[in-house]
């Protein structure tokens, strides 16, 4: 590399860095305080919203690497011009186009980069999220029972209670109904009470049941015996509970392969097609707005009233960018839907966006296509006879 392109790069590391610091801790923040609340809603230890937060890192990042560029890119080269750079790197005679090469080496590792993040590390970490949750969720099931109402855990368990005091640890008028391959269990008691039998709060869910009878019925022969208890300790059956199941469920679970392939991999198939294309879609425009975006960055970054001037640029930049999100994202939404095709509500923003970027890049470098414009329209005109 030259030493132009190294001295750039070393101006345009540091705020990026920075930016995607800022912006990733912007996004995270949100997400964990709903998911504190979730946890503590279940009645989990908090380090437990961590590890959720922990899942959704690359989401977050598929987000805030595109918006870091080229928010950094804007602010190192409008330093490189209030601080006279650019007028001595191009006395020396060199264009913006020895700018651009390294903005664009810059802008190629971070596509790549966003290749693999939204591509393959995404649906997997997404996944790993949504299975974690359903797990917090299903052992802490027996703790959220809703007093007088009929709560069902899968097909095979039904639980109620009368009274639910102590954030759900204390139970009157306890009643189970739990049916293991025909033979059914019914259990009432006039308390109940939760108890940790295991040095894991999280996994071991154990009823101390005081003053009630258990009836079991048996599908082979017809019968039943019935047994009363003054005490009782019962774990319910959480085995049976049906399991989340495999990847792909959805189609952020899917890698940028299972889509293509249009998710005929096994049980990849649950996902609805048009869910499947839009998403297909959104990450390819994702992957390529990123380079976009860089070279977007470098004219808007000198749009201002001279060296000293307020930086209009970079307040037009952000704007475009979070309408550039927004509109993908509705996009992404309406062609989910069938309401709009993926050209159109994803292919044609990005259109918009590199010939708006393509024309800027072309006035700032007085490119051909741009002079032979502008030629047209200084001709000067024959006068009529």
């Amino acid at each position: 590399m030259s030493q132009l392109t190294v001295y750039l790069l070393r101006r345009v590391t540091p705020p990026f860095i920075m930016a995607l610091f800022i912006i990733l801790i912007t996004l995270v923040l949100e997400r964990l305080m709903r998911l504190v609340q979730l946890v503590t809603e279940e009645g989990t230890p908090i380090i437990s919203a961590f590890k959720l937060l922990w899942y959704l890192i690359p989401h977050y990042l598929g987000t805030a690497l595109p918006a870091a560029l080229f928010i950094a890119l804007m602010i190192s080269i409008r330093k490189l011009q209030q601080d006279s750079e650019l007028t001595a790197i191009f006395s020396t005679g060199l264009s913006l186009e020895q700018i651009i090469r390294p903005v664009m080496a810059l802008a190629t590792v971070v596509t790549i980069l966003m290749l693999i993040l939204i591509g393959f590390v995404q649906p997997y970490a997404r996944y790993a999220y949504h299975l974690s949750v359903w797990e917090l969720t299903k052992s802490q099931m027996l703790t959220n029972l809703r007093p007088g109402i009929f709560e069902s855990l899968g097909s095979d368990i039904t639980l109620r209670a009368e009274t639910v005091s102590q954030g759900g640890k204390f139970f009157t008028g306890f009643f189970a109904s739990t049916n293991d391959n025909g033979n059914r269990t019914i259990i009432t008691a006039q308390e109940a009470v939760r108890v940790t039998e295991s040095a894991n709060p999280e996994s071991d869910f154990t009823l101390l049941l005081k003053n009630g009878k258990m009836v079991r019925e048996s599908s082979t022969n017809n019968t039943a015996a019935t047994i009363s208890f003054s005490q009782f300790y019962w774990s319910p059956p959480l085995d049976n509970i049906e399991e989340y199941g495999n990847r792909g469920q959805e189609s952020r679970e899917m890698t940028l392969v299972e889509l293509f392939s249009e998710g005929v991999q096994g049980v990849l198939t649950k996902a609805p097609f048009l869910e499947m294309k839009a998403e297909l879609h959104s990450r390819i425009v994702l992957v390529l707005s990123v380079p976009i975006l860089a070279l977007l960055a470098i004219p808007l970054a000198l749009v201002g009233s001279g060296r000293t001037g307020r930086a209009y640029g970079i307040g037009l930049g952000v704007v475009i960018l979070i309408l550039y999100e927004k509109i993908l994202g509705f996009g992404e939404a309406f062609a989910a839907l069938g309401s709009l095709s993926t050209w159109t509500g994803l292919w044609t923003p990005l259109s918009i966006l590199a010939i708006i970027t393509a024309t800027l890049i072309a006035v700032w470098m007085d490119a051909p296509p741009y002079r032979y414009v502008m030629s047209f329209f200084k001709r000067p005109r024959k006068r009529k006879h």
